[in-house]
């Protein structure tokens, strides 16, 4: 049996908007975000030092991202310049080690290798203290 298309008058519309992300998610991430605002507000940028942090890096990636979203010692406050800078040379001029060295010098309060290797799923190993160390000289 051949069926004829569906004529409308008037386009189909929705009574509400898709909603991308769910709500829960959605109160979740909003707690988190005036953390975040808060945590980089009246600081320097932690890789230059010289301009004010505007973004908010996270040393866990991929798919340790959701697990570190929440947690401190995965965060720097650095200035567009240096984001744009560890996100495009992070295997060869912002290694993580440089990148755990910045937080151990601008964050001491939050800063914990071991915790930020376990978010990653990398060996306790993998990143000494002695290598963090080394981009502090």
């Amino acid at each position: 049996m051949k069926r004829s298309p569906l004529n409308r008058k008037t386009p189909l519309k929705r009574k509400t908007p898709i909603n991308p992300i769910s709500k829960k998610k959605q109160n979740a991430d909003r707690a988190l975000q005036k953390t975040r605002r808060l945590f980089k507000e009246n600081r320097r940028c932690h890789c230059c030092g010289s301009r004010k942090a505007d973004d908010t890096h996270e040393i866990s990636s991929g798919g340790s991202r959701q697990v570190g979203f929440g947690d401190r010692a995965t965060w720097l406050a650095v200035c567009r310049k240096c984001h744009n800078d560890i996100h495009h040379n992070h295997k060869t001029k912002w290694p993580l080690a440089r990148q755990l060295a910045a937080k151990k010098k601008h964050d001491p309060e939050y800063y914990d290798r071991k915790r930020v290797l376990e978010i990653k799923g990398l060996a306790e190993t993998a990143v000494t203290e002695e290598e963090v160390d080394e981009w502090l000289e």
